[in-house]
């Protein structure tokens, strides 16, 4: 694939995040929703990675990175985004 279409595909899908977020929000807490939508995402990837037989071992360092980023850059950008939309 090339970047043009790389970058396209990047954008629908980012700049559809809004309106899932619209179909979860209201019936549970915004928390839960986000642990919904991150617990089926993880499901999928990790499924993935089976199907193309991808090597998941990382080093404890690697680890509390990542740790870090989910909170910093998933959590609390997503429980603000959900927050704002209510």
């Amino acid at each position: 694939m090339n970047n043009t279409a790389l970058y396209s595909l990047t954008v629908l899908i980012w700049g559809s995040t809004w309106f899932a977020i619209e179909f979860q929000l209201g019936v549970v807490a915004p928390e839960v929703s986000l642990f919904y939508r991150y617990s089926a995402a993880s499901l999928l990837l990790f499924a993935w990675s089976l199907f193309r037989g991808s090597r998941l071992r990382f080093a404890l360092r690697d680890h509390a990175w990542f740790f870090l980023l989910g909170i910093l850059l998933f959590g609390i950008n997503y429980i603000l985004s959900y927050r704002s939309q209510i």
